[in-house]
């Protein structure tokens, strides 16, 4: 696997962050950025003693440990960062509302994250007070972190934004913060802020991150389950357990009673503050009934589908986006002929594995496949929501 970032890019990234001595590597594990160590290349937990290296040796192991990147630890010393998702265009214009909320930040250091589509902002804070905070500016989804978490760092910085190499300051951050945790008010004129949630979706965060250091195994699969299992209202636990089953069928079909009693264990604390009904014996029952009446395991459909791609249409010919290109733009045909014309969703973490690609390199390519007119977004995704998208007509 080839990093997608370069050491030149990460040279760019100033003095004063580069200086903080809690680098980390990272690798894109079933779509989550699971940290690793510097020194042994394998998956650590952050808030662990002894991890945090210079950002020089985290460079120059990036290749030599297959990683795709470096992130930094945030630890509740007064570095903070906040991570804008979904607010660049596929053709790398700020979306609606960014401008504004740039301005009211004042970042020094704005840079695109992996994905290409988001944004990382970094500065020092006199007295960070949370540990993460999500909240909603305008039709931004914003969060915010200060401790327990690290940030992955690009050196790709937005070149529309003034960046000062000096200025480690962010002056805005913590009005944000105060109207944020409040859920009054605004600043400036870059809209309405709302608290969403807090810590709790957070730490749910990072309990993933730190099952997913555990290393292989049946315990650590439960860290990349998909978005369709995750319980968000207490009366779906019954659903859920459905999709949960239907994944396990297709992740670990053999498992047994005892490795699938983990999973659920480790899916019921996860959801644990939402539900209703506690008892982890409701849940697994839910779950175990199930089990049996699954006849479609998760990703069935995709595996029919690349399975018997149809050919490429002459007028799609002369791409240039590559052979991985290809094969997506020929999915974008089955899909559409599964669908009879209508939308379809398109997720680059739920489509990588196939591709044989990193998520980030999928994003790019169905932006490419935008850009070049094959297909047009119908309607921008959302976390727990893949975006849609449409097959132009022949040209």
């Amino acid at each position: 696997m080839s990093s997608p970032l370069s050491q030149g890019s990460l040279l760019k990234v100033p003095a004063w962050l580069s200086a903080i001595p809690r680098w980390v590597l990272w690798r894109d594990v079933k779509g989550k950025k699971v940290p690793f160590s510097v020194l042994t290349g394998q998956p650590i937990k952050i808030n662990a003693s002894n991890v945090g290296w210079s950002f020089e040796d985290a460079v120059q192991a990036m290749e030599c440990r297959k990683c795709e990147g470096v992130g930094i630890i945030l630890n509740g010393d007064g570095l903070v960062a906040v991570d804008l998702d979904d607010c660049l265009s596929c053709s790398g214009e700020l979306v609606d509302g960014v401008q504004q909320l740039l301005m009211d930040l004042n970042a020094g250091y704005v840079e695109i994250s992996p994905s290409g589509r988001g944004l990382h902002l970094f500065g020092i804070v006199d007295h960070p007070k949370h540990r993460g905070i999500r909240t909603v500016v305008g039709e931004l989804n914003v969060e915010m972190y200060c401790d327990a978490r690290y940030m992955t760092v690009t050196g790709n910085y937005l070149s529309s934004w003034h960046m000062d190499g000096e200025n480690s300051e962010i002056p805005g951050y913590e009005a944000l913060l105060a109207r944020a945790m409040s859920g009054k008010g605004d600043l400036g004129s870059s809209g309405d802020y709302q608290l969403t949630q807090e810590t709790q979706e957070l730490q749910e965060n990072q309990d993933i991150q730190d099952m997913q250091a555990r290393g292989v195994g049946p315990l650590a699969e439960i860290s990349a389950m998909p978005s369709s299992c995750r319980l968000e209202r207490a009366g779906d636990r019954n659903a859920k357990c459905f999709e949960l089953a239907r994944w396990l069928k297709a992740e670990v079909p053999e498992a047994s009673l005892d490795e699938l009693r983990s999973l659920v264990q480790d899916w019921h604390r996860l959801h644990y503050d939402i539900m209703e009904t506690k008892e982890f014996s409701e849940t697994w029952v839910d779950f175990l009934y199930a089990w049996d009446r699954v006849k479609h395991p998760y990703g069935e459909t995709l595996n029919q589908l690349f399975a018997q791609l149809p050919a490429l249409p002459t007028w799609m010919s002369g791409h240039d986006l590559g052979e991985t290109g290809e094969t997506l733009l020929r999915l974008c045909v089955a899909l559409n002929d599964r669908n009879f014309g209508g939308p379809f969703p398109l997720a680059g973490h739920a489509l990588s594995p196939y591709l044989n690609c990193t998520p980030q390199w999928t994003y790019k390519l169905i932006n490419g496949a935008v850009a070049c007119g094959y297909i047009k977004l119908i309607s921008k995704g959302a976390r727990r929501r893949a975006s849609e998208y449409q097959l132009c007509q022949g040209r």
